[in-house]
């Protein structure tokens, strides 16, 4: 069965909040086997929408769906076992604009937008680092009200297709897809103000089978983040794995590509290639965990054909947690940094098998430093590696024509506790280095 929202009452253009004739048509589309629910041009304010399965949402040219900036309008914390808020660190609840919670065959589709209504929840944005949120970082206009979470949280489904839509003015991250199988993602933009704290493009937990490609992000956050959080499921183990992303464009203030973070997570078997990065705070990181907290295992991840630009930091790799970190490569990179290769574990035999390979490293103008945490990462050496075992530089080649070497007193690289290096064809503006 195909539905209309128009059919059930929902009215274009107005002040209304649409959320239960929206629903209505969803939910009618469901109760007769699924099909299409089409959104036609013009723009809805709505609270949280439920998905079911077996229907397509499907936004044509011109329409938006514009959150509320009334909380009320939104889902209850506890409308499923596995929501979560951040409502200390990071100032968000777990309401969602549109929700999708074990369902099978669900698609999102069409030209048309999701506008969070950001601006309604976002105060004045403040001068946070030179390395990351360099334009500014904004946080909750109210501690009272705070913001509403991700814009999508499909959790648990079974067969999700997201094809062409926009997202935009996001009060949190975009799309999040948690413990979900069997996920194509294609088309997507993710449109935001550069300083929008938790803005993150797509977040992909513990899911599997997932391809992402042909997308545009440019967000004020992680563009693409890689996670493993999957204590909160009910199906578990559920590792992060069998993740393919290819041929999109990354713009962030964090991370263009962030792979960990989370808890009781594994991350494994992930090809990355194909990417245009605008922007990056820094281009790629790696994490076993987040500010002390969780521990991700992340295994076999490729990265390949890059090409990065404005990038305030070109690599992070941080294992905290005592886990592994192994059969990783990164390969055909090209990248214009501001900043520093940092590579550490706090363990000496749990980081294995790294290997870096054709890199062409641009250094551009440094920053200015502003505050006591911008010279803690700025550090003392421009390529740090301390206790990466089996580690592999193959040519790569560092432009400086600027000098911009000269800010890390202590010199361009530094080893510690680092066993089977292997270095071969490092230069520095067309001289060999001796390493």
């Amino acid at each position: 069965m195909n539905t209309n929202i128009l059919d059930f009452g929902a009215i274009p253009n107005s002040q209304e909040v649409c959320t239960e004739k929206i629903q209505a048509a969803i939910d009618e589309c469901a109760k007769t086997g699924g099909g299409k629910v089409t959104v036609p041009s013009g723009t809805y304010i709505t609270g949280t929408i439920w998905l079911r399965s077996h229907v397509e949402l499907h936004l044509e040219h011109g329409s938006v769906l514009k959150g509320s900036t009334n909380m009320d309008d939104y889902n209850e914390l506890d409308a499923f076992p596995q929501n979560f808020s951040s409502p200390v660190n990071e100032q968000w609840l777990g309401k969602h604009l549109l929700l999708a919670v074990e369902c099978e065959d669900i698609a999102i589709t069409g030209s048309g937008t999701f506008d969070g209504s950001g601006d309604a929840f976002f105060g004045e944005k403040a001068y946070y680092s030179a390395y990351v949120w360099n334009e500014g970082r904004a946080m909750a206009k109210s501690e009272d009200v705070l913001r509403p979470g991700q814009l999508f949280c499909i959790v648990e489904c079974k067969n999700v297709t997201i094809r062409d839509i926009t997202l935009t003015n996001q009060p949190c991250w975009g799309c999040y897809l948690f413990g979900c199988d069997y996920v194509t993602v294609v088309g997507m933009k993710s449109i935001n103000p550069h300083y929008y704290f938790n803005s993150d493009g797509i977040d992909i937990d513990c899911c599997r089978f997932v391809t992402v490609s042909n997308c545009i992000l440019d967000t004020g956050d992680d563009a693409i983040a890689i996670r493993g959080n999957e204590y909160r499921l009910k199906n578990r183990p559920h590792p992060c794995e069998y993740i393919s992303i290819s041929n999109c464009v990354l713009g962030s203030s964090s991370c263009s590509v962030r792979v960990g973070v989370g808890r009781e997570g594994t991350i494994r078997h992930v090809i990355i290639s194909n990417l245009t990065i605008t922007r990056g705070a820094p281009m790629i990181q790696f994490m076993s965990a987040y500010k002390g907290h969780g521990d991700v295992t992340i295994q076999d991840v490729n990265f390949s054909n890059i090409s990065a630009a404005n990038c305030t930091r070109a690599l992070e790799m941080d294992e905290s947690a005592g886990v592994k970190m192994e059969n990783i490569t990164l390969e055909n990179i090209r990248v214009e940094t501001q900043g520093y290769f940092n590579l550490k574990s706090d363990f000496s035999d749990t980081v294995n098998n790294i290997t870096l390979r054709n890199f062409d490293v641009i250094m551009t103008e440094a920053p200015e430093i502003k505050v006591p945490r911008d010279y803690e990462r700025l550090g003392t050496v421009w390529f740090r590696a301390n206790n990466i075992n089996a580690l592999t530089l193959e040519d790569i080649h560092v432009y400086d024509n600027g000098g911009y070497l000269s800010a890390w007193k202590d010199g361009a690289f530094k080893f510690n506790g680092c066993s089977d290096l292997k270095i071969k064809n490092v230069t520095l503006n067309g001289e060999k280095v001796e390493l």
